[in-house]
């Protein structure tokens, strides 16, 4: 009787040892499966980013407004809060407008890890 609860035991331990191990696969499986696509999905939105970056052309600076205190107030960038200089590269996003210095907007998507505006989120790639 003893050698028949063995057994019992050591094939009961088998089991289990094969279904961790196969749910241990499995769970790896899908890890990499899901690294893949997200490592696809980041190069394919670096891609389209590229192409948005070179396929807009600059944009003249935008125009300054007037306020009835100090005169003329120059605009100036979100990102980096500097005002508008003579012969800068401005870009204006397609979806929502927002212009910004090229340089800078163009460190903002890359960095970021993103693809949206920096001052209104609004969906770039879309």
């Amino acid at each position: 009787m003893d050698m028949d609860w063995d057994l019992f035991m050591r094939g009961l331990v088998c089991l289990g040892l094969v279904v961790m191990g196969g749910s241990l696969l499995v769970i790896v499986v899908v890890e990499a499966v899901l690294c893949f696509r997200r490592w696809r999905r980041r190069r394919d939105e670096a891609m389209s980013l590229e192409q948005l970056l070179a396929g807009t052309p600059d944009v003249p600076a935008p125009s300054g407004h007037e306020d009835e205190e100090e005169g003329s107030s120059p605009p100036w960038c979100i990102i980096c809060m500097a005002a508008q200089e003579d012969g800068e590269r401005w870009l204006e996003l397609p979806d929502c407008g927002h212009v910004f210095h090229r340089d800078c907007v163009a460190t903002w998507l890359r960095d970021h890890k993103n693809s949206t505006c920096p001052l209104c989120r609004a969906s770039i790639l879309d």
